[in-house]
C-alpha cells in the first residue's frame, strides 16, 4: 500500500494490496472481545456470514481515493461516501503511479509489474453514500459482489449528491442494483443533553440511539428538493432492480437518474417506490423473491405487518439500510431512464418511471405480463424504441 496526504482536505491513496475485514472466526473474535476490541458485538450481525462487521473504506472531507488491483472483502460496505470521490480500477503492467505530497513534489513511483482487477465481496452492501457531494467510479473490468444493494444512496438530509460512472465492471447483488432511500440517520433525529441524562452517545446533542418509524408503507404526495442522484452504465451486462424511496418521514424526495448507454445491456425492474425498514427474516424474503417490490397494496400491508422493523436500537445496527419496497409515486420520487448507443434494457417486473428517453438503436423490451408505466402510460408486451414513442 503507497499513500500520502496532499493536504488537509485532500489526499490520494493508491492501493495494491488486500484489504478483509473478517472477524467471522469465533475464537479470534472472542479474544479481542475479552480485550475490550471493537468488535465486541459483531458476532450477532445475522448479515455477516464471512466477513465480520466492518466497512472498507471512509470517503470523507473531499478524499480522492484509487483503489487499484485491490481486494476487498468486507462484511458491511466496501466503501462510505460523506464527501468525496473513490475509483476503483485496474493495474495494467508497466503503469506508474506517483504520490505526491501537499507541495505537489513525488514522494513515491509504483511501477505495476502485472495486470489486475479490483474485486470487491461485501456480505451486505457494495457502496453506501448519505452526505455531501461525492462521485465513484468503477472501470476496467471491477468485481463487485454484495449480498444485498450495490449502491445504498441515502438522500434528504446533509445535502447528499452522488454521481457514479460504472464502465466494464461485473455486478452480482441480492436483486437491488440501486436502492435511493431517505437517509434514516436523519429520520432517527437528534436529542439534546437534557433528553439524554445519561448521556448516552457522549455528546450535547446525539442520534438516538434507536430507530422509529409509523407502520405501513407512506404513501402521502411529497415535496421535491433540487437534487439528483445520477448513474451512467456502459460496456456490461448489468442486473438488479432499481429503485427510488425518497421522500417521506418528513424528508424531500430526489430525482434518480439513469443512463445506460454504450455496450451495456440491463435487466431489471425500475420503479418509484415508498420503503419501510425490515427484519432480517424480512430482508431474507424480499432477496429470495429477486428484490422485487410489491405491487399490490394488499400483499403489502400483510407484509409489513409481519416483516417491518418500526423499531430497533444501536446494538441491532445492521438493520439500517435493510429495506422493502412498494411500488408507489409520491410526485417527488422521480426518476428518469435514458438509453443511448444501442444500450437495451430488459423490463423484469412492474416498472413506474417519470420519463424514458431512447435514442438511436436503442430499446426497451418489456414482455407480456410485466407493465412498464411512464408518466401515467402503460406499456406492455412490446419492444420500445427511438421510433415508438
Amino acid at each position: 500500500m503507497l499513500s500520502t496526504d496532499a493536504g488537509d482536505d485532500m489526499y490520494l491513496n493508491v492501493y495494491n494490496s488486500s484489504l478483509t475485514l473478517n472477524n467471522a472466526d469465533e475464537s479470534a473474535s472472542a479474544a479481542l472481545q475479552a480485550e475490550s476490541g471493537q468488535i465486541s458485538e459483531t458476532l450477532d450481525n445475522p448479515y455477516t456470514v464471512n466477513y465480520g462487521s466492518g466497512y472498507g473504506t471512509y470517503v470523507i472531507g473531499r478524499a480522492v481515493e484509487t483503489f487499484a488491483g485491490s481486494e476487498i472483502n468486507v462484511g458491511t460496505y466496501a466503501t462510505i461516501f460523506t464527501g468525496g470521490s473513490a475509483t476503483y480500477t485496474a493495474l495494467e503492467a508497466g503503469q506508474t503511479y506517483e504520490l505526491k505530497n501537499h507541495a505537489g513534489e513525488t514522494t513515491a513511483v509504483y511501477e505495476v509489474a502485472e495486470d489486475k482487477v479490483t474485486t470487491i465481496h461485501s456480505d451486505t452492501f457494495g457502496f453506501m453514500a448519505h452526505q455531501n457531494s461525492n462521485t465513484i467510479t468503477l472501470e476496467k473490468g471491477t468485481v463487485v459482489d454484495s449480498g444485498y444493494a450495490t449502491f445504498l444512496v441515502k438522500t434528504g438530509s446533509s445535502n447528499q449528491v452522488l454521481t457514479a460512472t460504472i464502465d466494464d465492471t461485473v455486478i452480482t447483488n441480492g436483486g437491488v442494483l440501486i436502492q435511493v432511500m431517505d437517509n434514516d440517520d436523519a429520520t432517527n433525529g437528534g436529542m439534546m443533553s437534557t433528553d439524554d441524562p445519561l448521556n448516552t452517545n457522549g455528546g450535547s446533542q446525539n442520534f438516538k440511539p434507536y430507530h422509529t418509524e409509523n407502520a405501513g408503507f407512506d404513501n402521502n404526495i411529497a415535496t421535491a428538493d433540487s437534487e439528483v442522484q445520477t448513474f451512467t452504465f456502459t460496456n456490461g451486462s448489468y442486473t438488479g432492480n432499481i429503485y427510488n424511496a425518497s421522500g417521506s418521514g418528513g424528508l424531500e424526495g430526489n430525482t434518480l437518474k439513469v443512463t445506460f448507454g454504450s455496450g451495456a445491456t440491463y435487466s431489471g425492474a425500475i420503479a418509484s417506490t415508498s420503503a419501510i425498514h425490515v427484519t432480517y427474516e424480512g430482508s431474507v424474503l424480499v432477496k429470495e423473491n429477486g428484490g422485487f417490490a410489491f405491487d399490490n397494496w394488499e400483499e403489502a400491508c400483510a407484509f409489513a405487518n409481519e416483516y417491518q422493523n418500526t423499531y430497533f436500537t444501536i446494538n441491532e445496527y445492521w438493520s439500517i439500510g435493510q429495506v422493502a419496497n412498494y411500488v408507489n409515486d409520491n410526485a417527488a420520487n422521480v426518476i428518469d431512464i435514458m438509453l443511448e448507443d444501442g444500450a437495451v434494457w430488459q423490463v423484469t417486473g412492474t416498472s413506474l418511471i417519470h420519463s424514458l428517453t431512447i435514442s438511436g438503436d436503442s430499446s426497451v423490451i418489456i414482455p407480456e405480463g410485466v407493465v412498464l408505466t411512464v408518466n401515467g402510460t402503460a406499456y406492455t408486451d412490446c419492444v420500445l424504441t427511438a421510433d415508438s414513442l
